[in-house]
């Protein structure tokens, strides 16, 4: 299940540029996914058997949870024990890769009033009718009954099963740089939300974006791009706390994996004339994501779940709903099909072996560890996974790529791209490491109020990864230079105490969109503010980039954003 958040005025800041998350309550069950709409620390234990059966109780993997660096954060650090060391499975080393910039000469760059960009952004299009919720404030804008897709007059490609998936090159090294076409609000209002929006192409190659906000309960938003900085939105039938979205082009419908919040995954369709129907829920309890859920060439839907016991599952729709169980002891599962025959192609977080590795399966293979996260606290869950064909002088037909963070000494992370080679074989590579040696992190508490403390460091978070037909991959990962003055507190009674609260946020943020090389992963940035936390993509007929995502704007809570790259 989710968290939907009341809120009050927050307790002052222990950490370092990072805001305090609202207060979350826990609502019809316990939620081990939900955390504000963001990352969660979750530690590992050394039990190596999992729940099983259907339960809201935390098994025995997931003893903590609390918000980390995406966004909306929490100052409470894990509690069990936190280890480095690597318990079971196969190390795999991890490879120094080549990138165009790292964290010294970053932490002299950019500059920010902190507004973000929303500002260009709108919803509604010209002449519908707005009405505003008064639960969420969240805008419900034209005739649901009137819905169908709608030509955007920007873009002319056809995106149906004979156009898709796309087989040409990506944008984005020097020779094909990536032009920014469309940053937008598709939703501006701030929210409490949970996971990451889902996006979808109609038929017409428009973008369609659902989305939920968690506050007093779960709501669910689906928006429509119908102009250039014009998105009709409606309010959907059925609770979301996460969201999978995928279109079917032959029933002209958009598909849906609604999850209402308390392990209750089904499957919806909206029609062209915006009527919704429940087509069939999963049987049991169950979880579902917006990084794993995909319709294939034949019309059938797969989707990453994993049940109340937190067993990671395929589940495929052919007019019923069959699931396959992969490894117990699972968070946070993505999922890609094979482009040359639509195999699903799954990626996890696992504990078995008494610490957190990344697990990779597809119903016919695995599981396989990909690499170990280097820790039992899992800090970033937020991963990513895409298949490409493989070249010809490969051992495998397909290649499968993560994107994700690992943790190094000391408690930072390094992003890598891993990519497997052989049967049993991954390779692992570095993207870029967070390195504190110039850093400034107030890590002293005060000793009396008034004190003033200036912080400087830079972080990373794993967004998204997609590919082509063409065997061309993309990631995407945001850098943020947090920059700020944090001011001490102090009370007497009833013993003396001072902490740091925030006094003045002057951080930064980038969105990168990077490629493997022969020499390593390399990237470039793309757009500058962007606070991005969970993001999904898709690929158009003519290889251009949609992304939804919720963006913090620096100012707390989430807005839903849509960026367009090509």
């Amino acid at each position: 299940m989710e968290l939907f958040c009341f809120f009050f005025s927050p307790r002052p800041l222990l950490d370092p540029g990072r805001r305090r998350a609202p207060a979350c309550a826990v609502a019809l069950a316990l939620s081990l996914l939900g955390g504000c709409g963001d990352d969660l620390t979750t530690s590992a234990t050394a039990s190596d058997s999992g729940t099983t059966g259907e339960s809201d109780t935390a098994p025995a993997t997931a003893a903590t949870t609390a918000a980390t660096d995406s966004g909306a954060e929490t100052t409470a650090g894990p509690s069990g024990t936190e280890s480095d060391s690597q318990t079971g499975g196969t190390t795999v080393g991890l490879t120094s890769g080549t990138s165009t910039g790292d964290a010294t000469t970053e932490m002299t760059s950019g500059t920010s009033d902190g507004t973000g960009s929303s500002a260009t952004g709108s919803t509604g299009s010209t002449g519908s009718t707005t009405t505003g919720d008064p639960t969420t404030g969240d805008p419900t804008t034209g005739d649901p009954t009137t819905g169908g897709t709608t030509d955007t007059g920007e873009l002319v490609g056809v995106c149906d099963d004979d156009t898709l998936p796309y087989a040409g090159s990506l944008c984005g090294p020097p020779q094909t740089p990536c032009a920014l076409t469309a940053n937008e609000a598709v939703s501006p209002e701030h929210h409490f939300r949970n996971e990451a929006p889902a996006i979808a192409l109609d038929v017409d190659c428009a973008p369609q974006v659902a989305y939920s906000v968690a506050e007093g309960g779960y709501h669910g938003f689906f928006a429509r791009r119908v102009g250039d900085d014009q998105w009709e939105t409606e309010a959907t039938p059925m609770d979301l706390a996460r969201v999978g979205l995928d279109y079917d082009p032959v029933g002209a419908r958009t598909l849906t994996l609604a999850y209402g919040g308390a392990f209750n995954a089904s499957l919806w369709s909206r029609d062209g004339g915006g009527v919704w129907t429940e087509e069939d829920a999963v049987a049991g309890q169950h979880i579902g994501s917006a990084y794993a859920f995909e319709r294939d060439s034949a019309g059938d839907v797969h989707a990453g779940l994993f049940n109340a016991g937190y067993v990671a599952e395929h589940g495929r729709w052919d007019g019923g709903w069959t699931l396959q169980t992969f490894s117990p002891q699972s968070q946070q599962t993505t999922l890609a099909l094979d482009p040359i025959d639509d195999t699903p192609n799954l990626t996890y977080w696992t504990s078995e072996n008494q610490t957190w590795e990344l697990t990779w399966a597809t119903p016919q293979d695995g599981p396989e560890l990909v690499t170990p996260l280097g820790s039992n606290v899992l800090e970033i869950q937020q991963h990513g996974v895409a298949v490409v064909p493989a070249p010809d002088d490969d051992p495998l037909v397909a290649r499968p790529y993560a994107l994700l963070a690992v943790r190094q000494p000391g408690g930072l992370h390094s992003l890598v791209l891993a990519h497997r080679a052989d049967v049993d074989s991954w390779v692992v590579e570095e993207i870029i490491a967070e390195d504190d040696a110039n850093a400034s992190l107030c890590e002293s508490p005060p000793f009396g109020p008034g004190e003033t403390c200036d912080f400087d460091y830079i972080r990373y978070l794993p967004l998204g990864i997609v590919g082509s037909a063409g065997g061309d991959v993309r990631f995407v990962f945001r850098m943020t230079h947090h920059t700020g003055t944090l001011v001490s507190e102090c009370v007497q009674q009833p013993f003396p105490q001072c902490w740091w609260t925030l006094q003045e946020d002057t951080s930064t943020a980038e969105l990168r969109v990077g490629w493997p090389t022969q020499d390593g992963p390399e990237w470039v940035s793309f757009v500058d503010d962007v606070f991005a936390t969970g993001l999904t993509l898709r690929v158009d007929a003519d290889g251009v980039m949609h992304m939804a995502m919720y963006d913090t704007e620096n100012i707390g809570n989430l807005m839903v954003r849509y960026l367009r790259l090509e």
